[in-house]
């Protein structure tokens, strides 16, 4: 029988259970908004070490629209990357270059009125994200990702202190291909037509700092990696020969190859291979690898590269040892800091086969970054760290010849930081 007695405790039961589940649903809700909260904040903490990277970058100022190209996710196939690239091109907007936020780095005021020269340096990101196989769209850069940003902008910032000390510096963002994009499977042509596209935005923005920034003043090209891979092919585009004629005081393109039928190209454009340390108007390239190493993803056996030993600068077999290389910056921030350097660390020689710059003094398994595409031996990601002060010096003589600098004072005008030990 239902009683009095027990209807109340029934009614205190049900209270007690609906407090409970009241309690427990605040504790949930109190739990989401506190990770919330957090991913929000590591976003804004990410968002703000970002804007810190760009502080000698354009200031972010209104962002014009941008329009996204959205795609689905797929299975990846030889069979479809034909299509999916096509339906790319068809729905790639280009980039506006008179839009600051789409360039990764832009002189301020304050470096313009300290430069102590008319020269710039245009230089080409590497590749800096890793990309994925799962969908086509994962094969370039995202430039509406803030991470995507923010990895691109550090690539550049490892190698910008080599160029940037006597001359303006200007790097535009560009839809570079992933890093998948290098693997051994890739198909070749999906490859090349993911290249050419990258290519049109650094044409682009090339052409609108000829007309926007240049103001008469004189060129020095650069870029590592993909990066050197768009310089060369800046170099050899045929509308740009009588800029070479008249402004270009030296292009780097390190890292990647120079094979003679690109010689000839670029030969028909003005521009020569560098003979020595002081040529202007010229081509710099080198690719670094272990003495055993036959072939990379970036000279492969089928080919050979042309190229000049950074240490000694010359484009024989003549060794360099160890104590001529000035310094190696072996550890560098995205922010340009040098967090390791050290003089003597290796020597190099140039391959008379294979024309690439065979590395002495220093173990593969030491110097060994696993990016997919590389294997222990090719020190790619070595290319500039192995060499930087004897290539920033370079730079810098190549500038001051270019300005018609009496040789006496070279010493004075190039005021590399000489490494005497490890720091």
């Amino acid at each position: 029988m239902f009683t009095k007695k027990k209807f109340l405790y029934a009614c205190i039961v049900l209270l007690l259970s609906i407090g409970l589940i009241g309690l427990l649903s605040m504790i949930i809700l109190s739990g989401m908004i506190i990770i919330k909260g957090k991913h929000n904040s590591e976003i804004n903490d990410q968002t703000e070490e970002f804007e810190d990277l760009k502080s000698d970058q354009v200031s972010s100022g209104e962002k014009s629209e941008k329009k996204v190209l959205k795609t689905k996710t797929i299975t990846v196939s030889r069979d479809g990357a034909g299509e999916w690239i096509e339906q790319y091109r068809k729905e790639r907007v280009s980039l506006n270059y008179s839009d600051q936020t789409n360039w990764a780095y832009l002189p301020l005021d304050e470096d313009k009125e300290k430069c102590q020269t008319n020269v710039d340096v245009f230089f080409v990101a590497p590749t800096s994200v890793q990309g994925s196989m799962e969908d086509y769209g994962d094969f370039v850069i995202n430039l509406d990702d803030e991470d995507d940003k923010y990895a691109f902008c550090g690539s550049i910032g490892i190698q910008k202190g080599i160029y940037d000390d006597k001359a303006l510096f200007y790097s535009p963002f560009y839809r570079q291909m992933a890093l998948v994009g290098y693997y051994e499977s890739f198909d070749e042509d999906f490859r090349e037509s993911l290249l050419e596209l990258a290519y049109n935005d650094v044409r682009d923005a090339f052409k609108d700092y000829l007309s926007e920034y240049n103001n008469d003043r004189k060129i020095v090209l650069a870029g590592f990696s993909q990066g050197a891979d768009m310089i060369k092919r800046l170099m050899m585009d045929e509308e740009f020969r009588s800029v070479w004629d008249d402004k270009l005081v030296a292009a780097y393109v390190i890292g990647w190859n120079i094979t003679d039928s690109d010689r000839y190209s670029l030969s028909c454009n003005g521009i020569k291979m560098a003979g020595d340390e002081y040529e202007t108007g010229v081509c710099i390239s080198f690719c670094s690898e272990a003495e055993e190493i036959t072939s990379t993803f970036v000279v492969p056996d089928t080919i050979s590269t042309n190229g000049i030993n950074p240490i000694n600068w010359r484009t024989d077999d003549t060794v360099a040892t160890a104590m001529d290389n000035p310094g190696s910056c072996l550890d560098l921030g995205f922010d340009g800091g040098i967090r390791r350097e050290q003089s003597h660390v290796c020597g190099a020689y140039l391959d008379k086969d294979r024309g690439t710059l065979k590395v002495i003094g220093v173990s593969p398994q030491e110097y060994y970054p696993d990016l997919g595409c590389t294997i222990p031996g090719d020190y790619h990601v070595w290319d500039y760290r192995f060499f930087y002060r004897s290539l920033e010096r370079n730079v810098q003589i190549r500038i001051a010849n270019s300005i018609g600098m009496d040789r006496s004072g070279w010493d004075d005008f190039c005021e590399v930081t000489k490494c005497e030990a490890v720091r």
